[in-house]
């Protein structure tokens, strides 16, 4: 698992443009409409701008996204971390997901704000603060509690977060405690369910499973 202040990253392999088509209007329908469709249009315009920017890093191979950590909610310590970020030359900094810690991170830096969680529900008023990524992951707190993620339970909460915001910049962490094999295919089915930058994993206590080659890969040194 990647302490706070560090990340690995695996670029899904590819992108989906977001398209902009205006609402098809009936012959019979008021001329008055048609302002209303022109407003979606710019504003799905501006929200696919927005995306493009913040994932342009990672299209040019450049990101570092810096970490404060999925529950840590110290605003000292998030303050400090942003600080360091914005001054050490991240792309992007990644913060728990909480909308007054969103606002002092965009006092602190011009940098795009990733906000982390597992909960879908949690990401709205962030987003609605200015968080321009959200991130479901990472989960490295949870496995102290003894708690780990199925690729089944990851599945469900990108396709709830997907529904409730189809158009920001959606970020996945894959769990070390999968298998090499297991990682893969869930990223594989994430890219499908609209994810845009698939992060991995690098586990504190993590075992081979599987002797040779494979074996060294899984182990984290």
């Amino acid at each position: 698992m990647a302490a706070p202040g560090s990340l690995g990253l695996l670029h899904a392999p590819s992108f989906t443009a977001v398209k902009c088509q205006p609402v098809a209007s009936r012959a019979a329908a008021p001329a008055r409409r048609a302002p209303r469709a022109l407003f979606a249009v710019r504003a799905s315009a501006a929200g696919a701008a927005d995306k493009d920017a913040v994932l342009k890093a990672f299209r040019e191979n450049r990101a570092l996204k810096i970490i404060s950590g999925l529950q840590n909610f110290d605003r000292s310590s998030v303050a400090s971390v942003v600080t360091a970020a914005d001054k050490g030359g991240a792309t992007h900094v990644d913060i728990a997901c909480h909308e007054d810690l969103v606002k002092l991170a965009l006092d602190l830096t011009t940098l795009p704000i990733c906000v982390s969680s597992v909960d879908p529900s949690a990401f709205h008023s962030a987003v609605q603060a200015g968080a321009k990524m959200i991130e479901i992951g990472n989960y490295d707190s949870f496995y102290e509690m003894g708690i780990e993620f199925s690729s089944e339970q990851i599945l469900k909460l990108t396709r709830e977060t997907r529904k409730m915001l189809p158009g920001i910049a959606l970020s996945v962490t894959v769990p070390h405690t999968l298998s090499l094999p297991d990682q893969m295919r869930l990223a594989e089915l994430l890219e499908e369910e609209g994810a845009d930058i698939i992060q991995t994993e690098g586990g504190k206590c993590s075992s081979p499973t599987k002797p040779g080659v494979l074996g060294l890969i899984e182990k984290v040194w």
